[in-house]
């Protein structure tokens, strides 16, 4: 009897951390590109105009902003990237200013005011054959955080999402999220293929995440030991 209840609470205990474990993790990922190219899978497609200064998009339970320029895609240097992530890198939101502090703005709105999130950006252009460009990304406006950069030029060639992507932890005193991308040398201009927004667990939550990972993996090796 004491050890069915053991077995039952082992049990509860593992699902109540599991479904602590799903609250976190990404929130929205969206792809940007023409309305004629595919979207990567797992994320949501937001397209428009060649020459669009400003595009806005309610997905979910955000509002998502970007203004530069407008949206296009690879043209003479695509079929490089491999297939499995051609969707997300072939195209993209483009700011084509070489001058650094003019580029893109990205604003998620419906975020909780005075809490971490995470952004991963992408930023490439498999055109870019000429000029090596770097690419930095940081909060803007009442948007506080961390900032990161990468490396816009054609090779490598992406074969995963792993390429040219920053990942910064931001928050707002407001319920949006403000973003900003410049170049700071070469002549590639900026690039923003797609972003993700994650949920930043707190560090009890953090700790209860590694633990029920543990327990849950614990249990996978003992049910299979038992087969």
């Amino acid at each position: 009897m004491k050890k069915s209840k053991c077995c039952i609470a082992a049990c509860v205990s593992i699902l109540s951390l599991a479904a602590a474990t799903e609250s976190y993790g990404a929130l929205l990922a969206v792809d940007f590109g023409l309305a004629s190219t595919p979207v990567q899978s797992g994320f949501t497609g937001m397209s428009g105009n060649v020459s669009m200064a400003s595009k806005t998009d309610v997905i979910g339970a955000y509002s998502v902003m970007v203004q530069g320029e407008g949206f296009y895609a690879a043209g003479f240097n695509a079929g490089h990237v491999d297939p499995s992530v051609a969707a997300l890198y072939e195209d993209y939101y483009y700011h084509n200013s070489a001058t650094n502090g003019v580029g893109i703005t990205l604003s998620i709105a419906g975020v909780t005011p005075n809490t971490d999130y995470d952004v991963t950006l992408w930023s490439y252009d498999e055109d870019n054959i000429f000029s090596p460009t770097p690419t930095t990304w940081g909060p803007a406006g009442s948007t506080t955080g961390t900032s990161g950069s990468m490396q816009n030029f054609a090779d490598p060639y992406p074969t995963d999402l792993s390429f040219h992507r920053a990942t910064i932890r931001v928050h707002s005193t407001t319920s949006t999220l403000d973003v900003f991308g410049t170049t700071t040398g070469g002549s590639g201009g900026t690039r923003l293929n797609g972003f993700e927004l994650s949920a930043v667990p707190e560090p009890c939550a953090a700790i209860l995440l590694a633990i029920g990972t543990a327990i849950a993996a614990s249990r996978r090796r003992l049910l299979n030991h038992q087969r």
